[in-house]
């Protein structure tokens, strides 16, 4: 009875204790224009790392929108980076210089002269080895095994000396 006690602990505290996936997108609706950005790697960028920036653009009702687009990367009210002219649905290396809070601005302008700008605000977090294999979820798993093995070891114990 007891070990299956001990071994119910151990998968609730590892079920509970797993990473969970971060959401993915983020969506805007401004002007008439629906906007999706997505930043890799896996919305979690990280200082002095490369990051992919990717934008998909269209009208709110989901129609195709061709545009001539720019990016535009501010940090605390300044702009630091403007790409160059992009076609509908741009992507753009950057490497964000330290860790923070960004705002990531698309701006463009359709076929038919209508313009608009969509922006999204983005936490960088410090680019450490160290704070990678924590997200990972390394640590919880190695947690979640140590804490397993004892289990077993007690429940092991417990059934040696009920012999």
């Amino acid at each position: 009875m007891n070990r299956a006690f001990g071994i119910l602990v151990v998968v609730v505290l590892f079920v509970a204790l797993m990473p969970r996936p971060a959401s993915a997108h983020t969506f805007k609706f401004e002007q008439g224009v629906a906007a999706m950005m997505h930043v890799n790697p896996e919305d979690d960028p990280r200082a002095s790392e490369k990051a992919s920036l990717v934008f998909l653009v269209s009208y709110a009702d989901y129609s195709a929108y061709t545009c001539t687009c720019q990016v535009s990367v501010v940090d605390q009210g300044k702009t630091i980076f403007t790409s160059g002219t992009l076609d509908s649905n741009p992507t753009v290396p950057y490497v964000f210089p330290h860790a923070g809070v960004y705002q990531l601005v698309l701006s463009g302008t359709d076929n038919k002269a209508s313009t608009f700008s969509v922006s999204f605000d983005q936490r960088v977090e410090a680019g450490s080895i160290t704070k990678r294999i924590i997200d990972s979820g390394i640590v919880v798993y190695a947690i979640a095994g140590a804490v397993a093995a004892l289990a077993g070891i007690a429940g092991m114990m417990i059934s040696i000396k009920k012999k």
